[in-house]
């Protein structure tokens, strides 16, 4: 289960890890309509969904956090949704 997970999660939603900080560059295909996901990230819970080269991220809980989307810097706060 873990590797198809991954492979969802690092495939289509593009999600990476970096020194400087959680990067998300979706691509997924029309065909399969929407991911939708919970990443537990530096003490944060994330949901993101993915549909198409676009990306929707909501943060649950914890301080709010700066994510890059297609490299560029977004700052998210708690019950905000981007």
């Amino acid at each position: 289960m873990a590797g198809s997970w991954l492979c969802l999660v690092q495939g289509f939603a593009g999600v990476r890890v970096r020194p400087a900080g959680l990067f998300l560059a979706p691509n997924l295909p029309e065909a399969l309509g929407e991911l939708r996901f919970r990443l537990h990230y530096q003490q944060r819970l994330l949901e993101i969904t993915v549909q198409g080269q676009q990306a929707r991220c909501q943060l649950i809980s914890g301080a709010p956090l700066t994510l890059y989307l297609h490299d560029q810097a977004i700052t998210i706060s708690q019950g905000a949704t981007l």
